[in-house]
Order: structure tokens, then C-alpha cells, then sequence
């Protein structure tokens, strides 16, 4: 009698059969589209890459100027390549401006708006805002994702580099260049009303601001922010003002964080200090970071509690300013070529021990 039974082949295809016909989905292939005219088959502009149904998971621009707004509302890659012994890929603004993006309303008219599920990622892409009016680098609304190589600049007298709104979201900016900001580079705030579950990271990054500038990161409202390995390159005439909570690096209200192994140069104006920790925060840290060249505080404390260690600071005004907030934890800084004194209103007679070398006065208490 002949053998009915089906062979090893005739069972794997009845198999793929029955998965068929039971539904079972397959894993999805990833969707590249291609903008510019280094690749066939591509889209002319950004937005016209992002636009496609089925969308994209990765858009990849070819070297060249895009004048567009561009809006992503889905996750993605955005991503300039290398092609022609070239690789910078520039969006500047359109010749009718920029306007207002729904999206990203709050942050006014961004040149490019992150917005919406999912993680979108930027990579090797130059936004350049010569010619808009306080325009936007990049904002990132409730967004997940990663800037990683990426450069802001131009953004004029009152503009931002980069702006970052969330509540339980993560976003990473890192190994970028953020430059010609007039109001702030990498401005961080909450959507939320408490932003506890917002996690940012700032990590390796290089900050040159405008004169008129405020900070060049400034963090503020409730968030769980690290601050490492960044450069801030102010330049000489860049002008605070009076009041407190400007300069390099401005940290108000996080629930958690560190601002660590930060270089910060060059901060002018009679208020501006290094960096700046604001009232209301929570349990951050301020170690090992390196500030020189300040008109004002190389470190003010507004808040009680807060570890400041390992840090050094030269030619500041006042080395480390306490504000008269009692806190033991201000140990083992160096503070060399101190215009006038080192440690600033200290709340207790116990001055912490520190390393000081060349300063017109070591320490002032509380008045």
C-alpha cells in the first residue's frame, strides 16, 4: 500500500498554512523612505518622506539644504547619511516663515516639532533658524526619543536651541552642538503640573550662547534630570542682568538628578553665575564639574541640602555661594584665583572643609 504519510516539507507547508489562516501575525519590516537626489526613488523633501502611508520607520536625507518646517508625529529615525564625500544635512526656514505648529503650540513655532507616541530618534542633522523671528531648533512635546549628533544654531536674539516639554517621557540629547541662542540652548519643562515620571539627559554636549542669552540649559519644574559631560562656552560680554538664576547650567525644582563633570567658561553680566541650583529642589547633586572664568558665583545653592563635592572653580567672583542654606555636604572643592571669597554666606560656624588657594577672603557667614 502507498505511504499517505505527508514528508518533512509537506508538514512545514501545511504548517505556514494554519498559521496563515489562524491570523498569525508576521514581524513588520522596516519601512525606509529617502529624501534628496543621492538615492532613486526618494522624496523631495522631509515632509513629504514623513507623509506616507504606510509610515515610515526610518527617513534617511541626503546631504543638502531643506527650507522647511518639519513635523513628526510618529515614531521614527530621522537621519542625515553620508553619500558624495558629503554628510550635512540643513533645515533652515522657509521662505514664508515659520508658523505656529499644533503639535508643539506651546513651544511657539519650531522648526522642527517631535510630538506624540512612540520614540523619535534625530541623527546628523543641522536645524539653522537664520532668518526666523525667536524661532525653535527642535522641540520635543510629550515625546520619546534620542538627539544624538545633532546641531542647533542661529537662533536668534530671543530664540532656543532645543525645548523640552514632557511629563512621563525620556528624552536624551547627547554628543550635540547647540550654538547662536539668544534666550536659552536646551530649555527643560513640564507639561504635568509634577513631571516626576519626565526624564531627561543631558550628556556630552557643547553649548555656545549669544550675548543676550539667559542660560544655556535651564531646567525647571519638577524633573529627573542628569547634567554630565557637557561643555558651556560663554562668551565674554554674555549679559545676566541683576538677578539670580541665569548663567551656564540653571537647575530649578527636579525630583532627582545630578549635574556632574560640566565645563563652564566664560559666563559675564553682574548676576550670571556657573551653575545654579533654585529653590524647591529635591535630592541633586553637584560634583565634579570644573568653572572658570565667571563674573559672578562659580556655584550658587538656593536650597538646603543639596551635595556639592569635588568641584573646581577659578577666577569667580565668589567661589561657592550658600545663600545662607545649611548644608555640611560642601566638601573637598578646590577654588583658586577667588576675586572675593571663596565660601559665601555660610548659615552655620561651621565651615565645611574645602581646598582654597589664592582668595581674598575664605569665607563670610549669614549677616
Amino acid at each position: 500500500m502507498k505511504n499517505l504519510k505527508p514528508s518533512l516539507f509537506g508538514r512545514m507547508l501545511l504548517l505556514c498554512a494554519a498559521l496563515l489562516a489562524a491570523g498569525t501575525p508576521y514581524a513588520s519590516a522596516t519601512l525606509t523612505n529617502y529624501v534628496g537626489s543621492c538615492m532613486t526613488s526618494s522624496y523631495p523633501t522631509i515632509t513629504a518622506a514623513l507623509a506616507t502611508t504606510p509610515a515610515p520607520n526610518v527617513v534617511e536625507v541626503c546631504p543638502g539644504t531643506y527650507a522647511e518646517q518639519v513635523v513628526i508625529t510618529k515614531a521614527v529615525t530621522l537621519e542625515g547619511i553620508f553619500t558624495s564625500n558629503a554628510d550635512q544635512v540643513v533645515i533652515t526656514v522657509p521662505s514664508g516663515g515659520l508658523s505656529v505648529t499644533t503639535p508643539c503650540a506651546a513651544e511657539g513655532a519650531p522648526q522642527v516639532c517631535a510630538a506624540g507616541a512612540g520614540s523619535i530618534t534625530i541623527t546628523n542633522i543641522t536645524v539653522d533658524g537664520t532668518g526666523g523671528v525667536e524661532p525653535v531648533g527642535i522641540a520635543y512635546n510629550n515625546a520619546s526619543g534620542t538627539l544624538n549628533h545633532v546641531e542647533t544654531r542661529n537662533q536668534g536674539s530671543d530664540g532656543v536651541g532645543m525645548y523640552l516639554v514632557g511629563a512621563t517621557n525620556t528624552v536624551t540629547v547627547e554628543n550635540s552642538s547647540v550654538y547662536g541662542f539668544g534666550a536659552f540652548g536646551i530649555f527643560v519643562t513640564d507639561s504635568s503640573g509634577t513631571g516626576s515620571a519626565f526624564t531627561v539627559k543631558l550628556e556630552g554636549n557643547t553649548l555656545t550662547p549669544n550675548p543676550t542669552a539667559d542660560a544655556a540649559i535651564w531646567v525647571r519644574e519638577g524633573k529627573s534630570v542628569t547634567v554630565s559631560g557637557n561643555l558651556i562656552n560663554g562668551p565674554s560680554a554674555l549679559s545676566c542682568g541683576s538677578g539670580s538664576g541665569c548663567g551656564g547650567i540653571v537647575v530649578y525644582t527636579p525630583v532627582t538628578g545630578s549635574i556632574t563633570k560640566n565645563k563652564v567658561f566664560g559666563i559675564g553680566g553682574s548676576g550670571g553665575s556657573g551653575i545654579y541650583v533654585g529653590e524647591g529642589v529635591g535630592t541633586i547633586s553637584v560634583t565634579s564639574n570644573t568653572v572658570f572664568d565667571v563674573s559672578g558665583d562659580g556655584i550658587q545653592i538656593n536650597q538646603t541640602g543639596v551635595p556639592v563635592t569635588g568641584n573646581t572653580l577659578m577666577q569667580v567672583h565668589n567661589g561657592i555661594n550658600l545663600e545662607c542654606n545649611v548644608d555640611s555636604s560642601v566638601t573637598s572643592n578646590t577654588m583658586t584665583a577667588i576675586h572675593d571669597v571663596a565660601l559665601a554666606n555660610v548659615a552655620t560656624s561651621t565651615v565645611p572643609v574645602n581646598y582654597y588657594y589664592d582668595a581674598p577672603t575664605l569665607y563670610s557667614t549669614c549677616p
